[in-house]
């Protein structure tokens, strides 16, 4: 059985997903994880939601750290 190697050009993710991931890791790229959980501890959609539960996409609205525009055209 042979080793499956990952090739970029076959992603399955299309070029503004793509984009999207850039930007974050350009944003929080540098960030531990424990950086990023306290980050993440002050927006609303984790104080909204109750331990354990899945957090809503309706609340992508009220995040302050969004990908500016051009990104996500």
């Amino acid at each position: 059985m042979s080793e499956k190697v990952y090739d970029p050009v076959q992603s399955i993710l299309t070029d503004n997903e793509k984009r999207v991931l850039d930007w974050v890791v350009g944003k929080l790229g540098d960030l531990t994880a424990n950086e990023i959980s306290e980050i993440s501890r002050e927006v609303s959609a984790y104080k909204s939601t109750p331990k354990g539960a899945p957090i809503s996409y309706a609340f992508a609205e009220t995040f302050k750290m969004l990908p500016p525009g051009r990104i996500l055209n």
